[in-house]
């Protein structure tokens, strides 16, 4: 069975089970045909435990049911997120060696200095949309806050502490909410990473989200969970509006 053939009966299975059945019954899929993926196997450092501590004492090391949930979570998403035609993602050999290199490369970044763990403030106001996107972030250790508003959004910025926000671009009281939000935080003091997670990823967006200090925007399942590790790696804790904490 070729890739293509896998790809098509994943779709047609999705449409048919539920959100909780749909990771496992992939996941034996994706091991059952996919040689990079089963090369986690072959970690016998990450097969010993399921989380082992690092010796450094700031953060835990991935151990291979958590990178194999991570894999299994990041595939669904690529294969049932919408393209900027409205097809389905095509998920290649590339692609799945490319994701199997992303969940290799998270290391112990879903915690802090302090060990304490890495949190994300996700901005949609259909989150249901990006549950195989969280799903990736919580196998990697990240854990992560869901908003459906920029108001709400920034009452819980006030109040809590997040390392990285991720928005969506429009929503149905502003169609430029992703925007909106950032020119916000930034007013307000805020230098944490931001991503624009939209259906779009052209050039002209990417400029233009770079260009009002976003870190990335992007479309693309892998390449937003690539974004989040390396935001998460050079930023070890995000800058604060001074007086709001004290």
């Amino acid at each position: 069975m070729s890739i293509e053939q896998i790809v098509s009966l994943l779709q047609a299975i999705a449409a048919l089970i539920s959100a909780l059945v749909w990771p496992v019954l992939l996941l034996f899929l994706v091991l059952r045909f996919s040689k990079p993926i089963l090369s986690l196997l072959q970690d016998e450092k990450s097969a010993e435990t399921n989380v082992k501590a690092t010796f450094a004492g700031v953060g835990v090391e991935l151990g291979i049911k958590r990178k194999l949930d991570a894999v299994a979570a990041l595939t669904a998403a690529t294969v049932t997120r919408e393209g900027t035609e409205g097809q389905p993602a095509n998920v290649g050999q590339d692609k799945l060696n490319d994701i199997v290199e992303t969940v290799e490369q998270a290391g112990t970044v879903g915690t802090n200095s302090q060990g304490g763990r890495r949190t994300v403030l996700w901005v949609d106001d259909a989150p249901s949309n990006n549950y195989f996107e969280q799903e990736t972030l919580r196998a990697l250790g990240i854990k992560t806050v869901t908003s459906l508003s920029t108001d709400n959004a920034l009452s819980l910025l006030k109040t809590n502490h997040f390392d990285l926000v991720i928005s969506d671009f429009s929503r149905p009281d502003d169609p430029q909410a992703g925007y909106t939000l950032l020119a916000h935080l930034r007013q307000l003091g805020y230098d944490t990473p931001y991503i624009i997670y939209s259906s779009s990823n052209r050039s002209d967006y990417r400029k233009a989200a770079i260009e009002r200090s976003a870190y990335g925007t992007t479309n693309d399942p892998q390449e937003l969970v690539s974004l989040v590790l390396s935001a998460l790696k050079q930023s070890s804790s995000a800058i604060q509006p001074k007086g709001l904490y004290q």
